[in-house]
């Protein structure tokens, strides 16, 4: 028979157990709400932002349209004086609505693309604005270079223009001056980034844009579209990428990172993606192969 005394210390020890056991489901029921919430005014944030960049952008695309049927409107041996004020003025106007408007948008931009780089390099991967972000920033990212494209396209037809139109009214007596503004030029770099899936697949990209202040793990995300699969460990600040297009570690084989330079070419990375800056002429190889189960050791190179 049990003695009272060794039943109540069985009993202290349950309750004990039961008192640290609830204890432990509280706290991460806590953390499971904490990351939730979080994740709702990520979300919430983040969608803020992606709809006030399209509304720059869509207002800027109608306005940049205007401005090249402007353009197609010049017809120098029809057009009368008052017509070739008219869109001397014009283009003036298109020239400096379309700068004003592309420096809003450049502004929204860096806001925008920020909160995605912070989002991708901060939050659980497991988290639905996780997959939101990492796919938003590759989409934002090419949406702003064709914009960057057209803008740098469309001024430079308006400037010339503008130039034709000057000379056109200076050969008929009418004084005109113009002094033309300077283009907004924001700074890209170009990297090249090699992704060998290990099945005889190797994907180059060459030259590809990257904006200053990526590292590789950011840029991964934008040129494979955010088709990388990876565990976010707060505790070291970093990912461990666990599949690149589909192709998954499995067993003895899985992904590895290299760094090229002109002297010792092709060297596994001593850091992970998350440490590893983008600069301008970059050059990284990701391969997926088997691995030495002892030393670890890569069976490839790039």
């Amino acid at each position: 028979m049990v003695s009272n005394q060794a039943f109540y210390a069985v009993t202290s020890i349950l309750v004990a157990l039961l008192i640290i056991s609830g204890t432990a489901s509280v706290y991460y029921y806590q953390q499971t709400l904490k990351l939730s919430d979080q994740s709702k005014q990520y979300q919430s944030q983040l969608q803020d932002e992606i709809n006030r960049y399209n509304s720059l952008v869509s207002k800027y695309n109608s306005l940049a349209n205007n401005a090249s049927k402007l353009i197609s409107e010049l017809n120098n041996s029809k057009a009368s004086v008052k017509q070739l004020v008219e869109l001397y003025n014009k283009s003036i106007f298109y020239i400096e609505e379309i700068n004003s408007n592309f420096v809003s948008i450049s502004g929204q931009y860096n806001h925008t693309i920020s909160l995605l780089t912070e989002l991708v390099s901060n939050v659980n991967t497991s988290l639905p604005v996780y997959k939101k972000a990492s796919s938003e920033l590759s989409s934002i990212w090419q949406s702003y270079l064709i914009l960057l494209k057209n803008y740098t396209y469309t001024s430079n037809n308006l400037f010339s223009l503008v130039n034709q139109l000057v000379t056109e009214l200076t050969s008929m007596n009418v004084t005109v001056t113009f002094e033309k503004p300077a283009i907004v030029k924001p700074i890209t770099y170009r990297a090249n980034i090699l992704i060998d899936l290990g099945n005889g697949t190797r994907i180059w990209f060459n030259s590809t844009n990257a904006q200053p202040g990526w590292n590789l793990y950011v840029l991964t995300l934008v040129i494979t579209g955010g088709r990388v699969q990876a565990t976010w460990y707060p505790q070291y600040n970093a990912h461990f990428v666990t599949g690149i297009y589909g192709v998954a570690n499995s067993g003895n084989s899985a992904w590895f990172i290299w760094t090229w330079n002109s002297t010792s070419h092709w060297q596994i990375a001593q850091y992970g993606a998350d440490e590893l800056p983008i600069l301008n002429g970059s050059i990284y190889a990701w391969t997926y192969c088997s691995y030495n189960p002892v030393t670890y050791e890569p069976n490839c190179k790039p």
